[in-house]
């Protein structure tokens, strides 16, 4: 009797384990960032809840999301790269934002993010 309840709680847990992965959405955002500093802060930025991964890639210029949409909305975390200084994918972080960014970290407005080498 105890070795089918075990087996029983090990399915239930194995289930419930791919129920939460299934609810999480990954996506690649284009964010430009010139160092180390820049990866920091636009990590930070999306350091919510609801958020599991938020990996920045310094060289190709992507920063990659997990995130639960039933907790937080992908919008709101564009938003929130927005207000740190820097554009995601086809938006436009706010002037006075952009201009806060240390200066190492002003990066072209006009260039195409995904082609910076």
């Amino acid at each position: 009797m105890k070795k089918i309840i075990v087996a029983a709680l090990l399915s239930v847990a194995t289930f419930a384990g791919t129920e939460l992965s299934a609810q999480n959405t990954t996506v690649i955002l284009q964010v430009p960032g010139s160092c180390e500093m820049c990866k920091k802060r636009i990590e930070t930025a999306v350091d919510v809840k609801g958020v599991k991964v938020a990996d920045y890639n310094l060289e190709k210029k992507e920063l990659e999301l997990t995130y639960n949409p039933q907790k937080v909305d992908l919008a709101f975390l564009k938003q929130e790269i927005l207000n740190m200084g820097y554009d995601v994918d086809s938006l436009k972080a706010p002037e006075e934002a952009y201009k806060k960014l240390d200066h190492c970290c002003q990066y072209n407005r006009n260039h195409d993010h995904g082609s910076h080498d």
